[in-house]
């Protein structure tokens, strides 16, 4: 769009410029993108500018990007430096942890649709057998398919020895192009302004991606089988409680019928039972199956049959005895040689190879398939559905370990796409003229710094001090996560936790903030209930951080604690009083029991000032 200027009594034309990356090749998982943007963009205008790429991901299953913020989840730190990159403009780091929080707060079901179809988000919640609400289900823009693999693809070949390591990959990734509009204040959404390019010398760009398993999810764990090499025969004492590895989960599957498989006789063939999985028109060429009916499958925790596929091992569970002396067990009954949707049946027909030699000794040596030596060593099948009470999606499916064992990701054609336009001359030259001055040109933004703190576990009231230079502050929020959970494509990595956290308060100038504790016990409860005053206390600070609410839903899965410093568009000077703090105090009847990192963001304006003297930022 080109801009009317009823100053100058003309219009100022405008134009998109695109800058390429530093090395225009393909990035990998945890490497730095570089941009130069140079000094003739004298003016660019940062709320039409994003940042253009093509994402492809590589893996032995299907996954997705971070349902609430997608491709942006890749980010983990930004720098902005002048041309010269002698002075840090602007440095945002836990990029994509903010982001998720504040992408939640922000959306509604308009600008969720608008995030699917631009950056890659998938917001539709594909995990299993999951208690959604009506008004969740069948939300994604992208009618619930992966946008970046295909269930009914062709895997990659398999080696002549069946997989044993999690090495097959599916082929024909989908190659999906995104743009992203940027949470910055100089060349993203946080500003509304106009940026002057040209008093920088130019801008140097950095970006730190993020490892492909924090930013990747699984798409569904349907028919994922969590301790594949349970050894045979394990026993348990009379009444003494089964080991959680027994437990079967509700997203895997229940035999309807197999071939062999009785005492003494090896299983050739099983069929799974498979509601609402009937195959695509293509699927009988193909070597996995997905679901075609994903809302229904959401229903039912059948999701992600593509788990399934061609040279995986497969896991059943023995019959064994719950109840004592002899637990269930988990084996190994073979390699899945080919699988079919038999429409007769409503089942997933599977035939079965050879064990891998990796697993053979979860089977006494067994060469074949996996052969029964005792009646509880049977696995159980069903010619109808499984009996009252009997867990009819956790008897069998293939490793997780498997599953999850190979995710990468691929940037390639990564663009700045610069919304730049040229004011008239006569303003041109008096921002010239102001650079000369003692008191200079000077640009303000918004932005966010960024504090860590450590809180271990067992601490029921926690203090920490947050050494803050910002002398035109707006509001801060904390973001307290779990240090203990390692990363993977199995949990949401930018997930918060509330550890039976009870109230908080910030302390400004030794002066509590709000001059009452905000109350979040309610939220530990199960269900998960509301504070009030803990919603206002987010709305008014990213309000004041110039973030549009338009969500209150979920608080206690999206848990944030934040305070607004100041109103009426002005600003706080927290370096002239010192630091802030953050009290938090926990439950004594149930303490907390994780240790955990504590990153706090600041928003607040940054001046850039350029004088006679030369270019310098402000906080």
């Amino acid at each position: 769009m080109d801009y009317s200027a009823s100053q100058y009594q003309n219009t100022i034309t405008s134009k998109s410029t695109l800058v390429p990356s530093d090395n225009q090749l393909a990035y990998k998982s945890g490497e730095t993108i570089r941009f130069s943007v140079p000094p003739f963009m004298s003016f660019i205008d940062p709320r039409q500018s994003v940042l253009k790429m093509k994402v492809k991901v590589r893996g032995s299953s299907i996954y997705r990007f971070h349902k609430k913020i997608g491709v942006q989840s890749v980010i983990n730190n930004m720098r902005i430096y002048d041309g010269t990159q002698t002075h840090t403009l602007e440095n945002l780091q836990n990029y994509a942890d903010r982001l998720a929080k504040e992408y939640h707060y922000t959306e509604n079901n308009s600008v969720k649709h608008k995030r699917d179809l631009l950056e890659g988000s998938e917001s539709i919640v594909e995990e299993g057998f999951y208690n959604l609400l009506p008004s969740e289900k069948q939300t994604s823009a992208v009618f619930n398919a992966s946008q970046l693999g295909n269930g009914y693809a062709n895997t990659g070949v398999v080696n002549s020895a069946p997989e044993t390591d999690g090495t097959t990959i599916l082929a024909n990734p989908n190659e999906l192009e995104v743009v992203l509009p940027l949470s910055s204040g100089i060349l993203g959404t946080m500003s509304k302004r106009m940026f002057p390019a040209a008093l920088t010398q130019g801008l140097q760009v950095e970006i730190d991606t993020n490892l492909a398993k924090k930013c990747l999810e699984i798409w569904s764990e349907a028919g994922l089988m969590s301790n594949e090499a349970q050894a045979t025969g394990a026993a348990n004492p009379p009444g003494a409680t089964i080991p959680a590895a027994f437990v079967p989960s509700i997203n895997n599957f229940a035999v309807k019928s197999k071939v062999g498989g009785g005492v003494g006789v090896a299983m050739t063939a099983v069929s799974i039972f498979a509601t609402s999985l009937a195959p695509a028109a293509v699927a009988p060429a193909a070597r996995s199956l997905a679901p075609n009916d994903r809302a229904m499958n959401s229903l039912m925790g059948l999701t992600g049959s593509s788990n399934l596929l061609v040279g995986r091992p497969f896991f059943c569970y023995t019959t064994g005895d719950p109840a004592g002396p002899t637990a269930p067990d988990l084996v190994c009954v073979g390699t899945i040689a080919s699988l079919t949707y038999n429409a007769a049946t409503n089942a997933v027909d599977i035939v079965l190879g050879a064990i891998p030699a990796a697993l053979q000794t979860n089977v006494g040596g067994a060469t074949g398939q996996y052969v029964p030596v005792a009646a509880k060593d049977v696995i159980p099948a069903f010619a109808a559905a499984p009996p009252a009470g009997f867990e009819m999606r956790g008897v069998c499916g293939v490793s997780k370990t498997a599953a999850i064992a190979e995710c990468e990701y691929e940037l390639k054609d990564i663009e700045l796409v610069l919304k730049t336009a040229q004011p008239p001359k006569s303003y041109v030259d008096g921002l010239q003229r102001a650079t000369m001055s003692d008191e200079g040109a000077e640009y303000d933004f918004m932005t966010a710094e960024t504090y860590r703190n450590n809180v271990n576990a067992g601490e029921v009231v926690a203090q920490i001090n947050l050494p803050t230079l910002n002398e035109r502050a707006v509001s801060i929020i904390t973001l307290p996560q779990n240090q203990a959970v390692a990363n993977s494509v199995l949990v949401d990595n930018f997930a918060t936790t509330l550890d039976h956290i009870q109230n908080y308060n910030y302390i400004i100038n030794g002066q509590s903030q709000p001059t009452r504790k905000v109350d979040l016990g309610r939220l530990s409860q199960s269900p998960s209930l509301n504070e009030q005053v803990a919603l206002w206390e987010i709305e008014k600070s990213l309000a004041t951080a110039r973030l549009p609410v338009r969500n209150l839903n979920e608080q206690g899965k999206e848990f944030l604690m934040a305070r607004p410093l100041a109103k009426y568009g002005g600003v706080y000077n927290l370096a002239a009083d010192g630091n802030i703090s953050l009290k938090c105090e926990y439950s004594t009847s149930e303490p907390p029991t994780e240790n955990k990192l504590f990153t706090s963001y600041i928003y607040g304006l940054r001046r850039i000032r350029v004088n006679k003297v030369g270019l310098s930022v402000e906080l």
